[in-house]
């Protein structure tokens, strides 16, 4: 009897190494897929240490790189067969001033977010299960609620939601369901790195928000993965907020207009 097989880009650590752990755990054959291939191979130690009964895989891929995943899935299909689910985690952020944003930081962002989302999709789709299949593409609560100092992040992000939901009208009739996942700020060595760079009214922004654990993400992302939604919002207060941002945009405005105003004059009083 064929197992599930699911294939994780961006899953050496993070939401990705979370949902990877999980799914081996419910007996699904799991591959992860990640730049950094020490990295890689420790993190699919570490899922075989959770699921010692799962059949794990990795295999070093650059998102950015469209032939880098093509031969992603190659191996996936060679050694694990269909693929059931396929996630792409893979991202990057640097939050930082519009104006200390240059165009090479700018392109590397958008490389990394949207063409690398772009990649994966394309070189998934001749290795889906043909009889039903689930792909998934990382967003970010960021996507749908812009924020101040993320000006190519949020650009990324939301762009992800607009290519996510088109690609999700052409593939229904293909038997493949289209979702976008948008986790809030999430306790990963990627918030750690966005915050050596995050101005100080993006971090006074973020402290009102709760930050949530890769493995709540990752729970809430399987709990939601089959049914028939195509937003994943993880956490009430994310989901509140995208409430306020689609029916009361005004309110949002203001709450966060008044977080910057008021750490910029404290910061000014300060200097």
């Amino acid at each position: 009897m064929k197992k599930n097989v699911a294939v994780i880009s961006g899953g050496s650590s993070g939401i990705g190494l979370a949902v990877a752990e999980k799914l081996a755990s419910l007996s699904y054959d799991v591959v992860i897929c990640a730049r950094d291939s020490v990295r890689l191979k420790q993190s699919e130690d570490q899922i075989r240490s959770v699921a010692p009964h799962a059949k794990v895989g990795s295999y070093p891929c650059d998102v950015t790189d469209e032939l880098s995943c093509r031969k992603l899935f190659e191996y996936v299909k060679n050694n694990f067969g269909y693929v059931d689910i396929a996630l792409n985690c893979a991202g990057l952020a640097r939050p930082d001033y519009f104006q200390n944003i240059n165009y090479e930081k700018f392109d590397k962002v958008i490389q990394t977010n949207l063409y690398g989302t772009r990649n994966f999709c394309f070189a998934a789709l001749d290795f889906l299960n043909p009889e039903k299949s689930v792909l998934v593409n990382c967003s970010s609560l960021a996507g749908l609620v812009s924020v101040f100092g993320y000006t190519d992040y949020c650009a990324s992000k939301a762009g992800i939601i607009g290519f996510s939901d088109a690609l999700r009208q052409e593939l229904k009739s293909k038997n493949v369901c289209v979702k976008v996942l948008c986790p809030p700020d999430t306790d990963t060595y990627g918030f750690e790195m966005e915050n050596k760079t995050k101005p100080y009214q993006t971090s006074a922004i973020s402290a009102g928000a709760k930050l949530r654990s890769a493995d709540s993400v990752a729970d809430y992302l399987i709990k939601n993965i089959k049914n028939k939604k195509f937003l994943i919002i993880p956490g009430i207060e994310s989901r509140l907020t995208w409430g306020l941002k689609r029916f009361f945009p005004g309110v949002l405005e203001n709450i966060m207009s008044g977080i910057v105003r008021r750490e910029e004059k404290k910061h000014e009083k300060n200097n």
